[in-house]
């Protein structure tokens, strides 16, 4: 049973996806996006207008949007369009650029970071699921490389919650925080320009990156000299006849575990973004150190 409105459109399981809708459904389907009105998007106004119609009218059939999301997973040319990222995934349904018309749902799939940030495009969204946290700014300067994040200022900041439409204008600066399975329907306009502009507002004076650049030379510093010390070490202690056997199996089980890695830091990608997963690193990291810090190897000069 649905708790929210929209809750219904995440009933969007494989099995009814793959699931071939009636021919007659992905006609009356065609059909009707066929007939569809051009959208002037030179005049957002009257964009507006005729787009959250069009975005209602779609949005509210909850047959018919599952009709269209089964025929784009079986149409190359709107399939070759969809998006996968870490912070949303997003669904071409139709796609006509001669009336100013791309239509998909986007679903946000993670807890997002506040990115002021305009688009390519001007675009009308419908909120079917979930909520936004919309804020607008305002700047002084040109949206370039050498942008001032303190120089953007908010000046309008409301949710958006489910069944509201907004519309944007390409040039507007903007962030949306949305929390996980927020869905929206998305009509967009054809690209207004070649580069959209975004800037994370913790960046501030740079020194983030420039933390992260010292952690990561610390890191691989740090493994070039615990490499050499511990094949030396290895060389030292082991009986020549021997060598060859440990190496294979020092091997084995190192390079064996990259799979693993690689696994385990997708699930923890998954679960908890990945921000969270970049924490878990440093507290499993920092867990090991203590663990060697408190052990009797701490006291040892020997280890034969």
């Amino acid at each position: 049973m649905a708790t929210r409105p929209g809750d219904d459109l995440l009933d969007l399981t494989p099995s009814i996806l793959l699931t071939a809708p009636p021919e007659q459904d992905i006609t009356k389907a065609e059909a009707l996006m066929a007939s569809l009105p051009k959208v002037r998007w030179d005049d957002l106004e009257a964009a507006a207008e005729v787009t959250e119609a069009i975005a209602r009218r779609l949005g509210d059939d909850r047959a018919l949007l599952r009709t269209l999301v089964a025929r784009a997973l079986r149409t190359p040319e709107l399939r070759e369009k969809f998006e996968c990222h870490a912070l949303d995934d997003k669904i071409v349904i139709w796609d006509d650029q001669d009336k100013g018309l791309r239509i998909r749902l986007r679903l946000a799939n993670t807890d997002q970071y506040e990115r002021v940030h305009n688009h390519r495009y001007s675009f009308t969204a419908y909120i079917l699921h979930g909520a936004y946290q919309h804020t607008l700014y305002a700047t002084d300067q040109p949206l370039d490389e050498s942008a001032d994040v303190s120089r953007f200022w908010p000046y309008f900041v409301r949710e958006e919650p489910a069944g509201r439409c907004i519309t944007l204008d390409h040039e507007q600066l903007h962030t949306t925080i949305t929390e996980p399975e927020t869905i929206s329907l998305m009509i967009q306009s054809p690209a207004r320009k070649q580069r959209a502009f975004m800037i994370r507002r913790d960046d501030g004076s740079g020194w983030s990156l420039l933390l992260f650049a010292l952690g990561n030379m610390g890191v691989g510093a740090a493994a070039v000299v615990l490499s050499v010390l511990a094949r030396t070490h290895r060389q030292t202690v082991t009986p020549p006849e021997l060598l060859p056997r440990v190496m294979a199996t020092v091997r084995f089980v190192s390079w064996g575990a990259v799979p693993v890695g690689a696994l385990t830091a997708g699930i923890a990608g998954t679960l908890v973004g990945s921000r969270g997963a970049l924490w878990l690193i440093v507290a499993v990291g920092f867990l090991t150190q203590l663990a060697m810090w408190t052990s009797s190897i701490r006291g040892r000069r020997d280890l034969q």
